[in-house]
């Protein structure tokens, strides 16, 4: 009796969506009016301010996918999908332990 085990695809829903939830929190909370955040804080907030596309502007994320040769909108639609590591490009083998 070979397929998937029972619950994989709902497994990979909620992988999906916790994925999602991630994204969409705000991880520093807000800074206050006219007081620059410091070190971790302003880290925090650039990251934030440039996670997004703005417009015709790529968000960091995307411009990084386009860097290595990534398809950014087929990644986006199936977030909890697993990657096969073989077609993952040359830079990403070393940060994923594999030899290119």
């Amino acid at each position: 009796m070979g397929g998937r085990p029972e619950g994989h695809d709902f497994i990979l829903h909620i992988d999906g969506y916790i994925c999602e939830l991630k994204d969409a929190q705000i991880r520093d909370g807000l800074h206050t009016l006219g007081e620059v955040p410091q070190s971790e804080m302003l880290i925090g907030l650039l990251l934030a301010l440039t996670r997004l596309n703005n417009g015709s502007v790529p968000g960091i994320r995307q411009a990084i996918g386009d860097a290595l040769g990534l398809d950014y909108p087929a990644l986006l639609r199936d977030r909890g999908a697993p990657v096969d590591a073989a077609s993952l490009p040359a830079p990403l083998h070393s940060v994923n332990g594999d030899s290119p």
